[in-house]
């Protein structure tokens, strides 16, 4: 890897560790409020909540982005080969729209600054591009709540 290369990774992962950070950061902001609503309608009488999946489905954008900047800080800390089963099922999901980052983001053999690009592109395709079936799959796939409703 030339200077340029590494420069050029580092830069990416100084990116995506501050995207992280910021929306980390943005995610525990909401965290109390949500505790205080959750506790307050546990202790109100009423029909029983319905299934945590019923909730995220109409939120999976952003549910999903929450949850892919979490996996953006860990591959940013520990490399892409922590995440490869998230790698696997973005690369699944984007597979028909774009199979050249698909391919390179699950290349094991491939060098990692190909594969941190390719996570680039698809995150950007999985949040922006998906339908929100799509994104709703991809969400419970990576979140295993899709095998719970299945079985």
């Amino acid at each position: 890897m030339n200077s340029l290369q590494a420069d050029l990774a580092r830069a990416v992962v100084h990116t995506r560790r501050a995207e992280a950070s910021r929306r980390r950061l943005a995610t525990e902001a909401k965290s109390p409020r949500r505790r205080t609503t959750r506790a307050a309608a546990s202790t109100a009488e009423g029909p029983p909540p319905v299934p945590i999946t019923r909730h995220l489905q109409p939120r999976a954008p952003a549910v999903l982005d929450a949850v892919l900047a979490l996996v953006a800080e860990r591959i940013a800390e520990h490399g892409t080969a922590a995440e490869a089963r998230v790698l696997e099922l973005m690369a699944a999901a984007v597979h028909r729209t774009n199979p050249g980052a698909a391919a390179a983001l699950v290349d094991w053999k491939g060098a990692e600054i190909a594969r941190l690009r390719a996570f680039g592109l698809v995150h950007g395709v999985v949040v922006a591009d998906l339908g929100a079936g799509a994104q709703s799959a991809l969400l419970d796939q990576i979140l295993g709540t899709d095998l719970a409703l299945a079985g």
